[in-house]
């Protein structure tokens, strides 16, 4: 796998440089990854996995939504919600983004499900991964239809 990095040249712009990258080694900076970085998503405040084990980003106070209040009042972090009954996958968590203070780090959302990373704070009132789906009431034929 090629990478590429920048390299500054002798007129002060920077350069790309390309080296090459052994797929089967998992060694970055020294320090060994142990699978880390296929569990990592885009948007992740540091290598998926690397904080608490058995934890999910889910259960990080980091991990929420910015909901916009109205009348100019500041925005408060919420759950992000649930997925409706015909969605793709029905009354699972939405995902959302991780408030890490990082430099340079991708604003994507990130599922509820990922593993946390070193940057995890303990939520008290963390969301259920998965929402309880309604009750309807049963329809019955009534005696008259008859």
């Amino acid at each position: 796998m090629r990478c590429a990095t920048a390299a500054r040249g002798q007129t002060g712009w920077p350069k790309m440089k390309q080296f090459e990258v052994d797929p089967g080694k998992t060694k970055i900076f020294d320090i060994e990854l142990n699978g880390n970085l296929e569990a990592t998503f885009i948007g992740q405040a540091h290598f998926g996995g690397s904080g608490p084990t058995g934890r999910t980003c889910r259960e990080c106070q980091l991990w929420h939504v910015l909901k916009n209040a109205s009348r100019g009042a500041a925005a408060s972090p919420q759950a992000p919600g649930y997925y409706k009954r015909r969605a793709k996958t029905p009354y699972e968590l939405k995902p959302a983004k991780c408030h890490a203070k990082v430099p340079n780090k991708a604003p994507d959302r990130i599922p509820h499900y990922a593993s946390a990373c070193r940057h995890f704070v303990e939520n008290s009132n963390a969301p259920a991964a998965r929402m309880e789906p309604p009750k309807r009431p049963r329809r019955t034929p009534s005696k008259e239809a008859k």
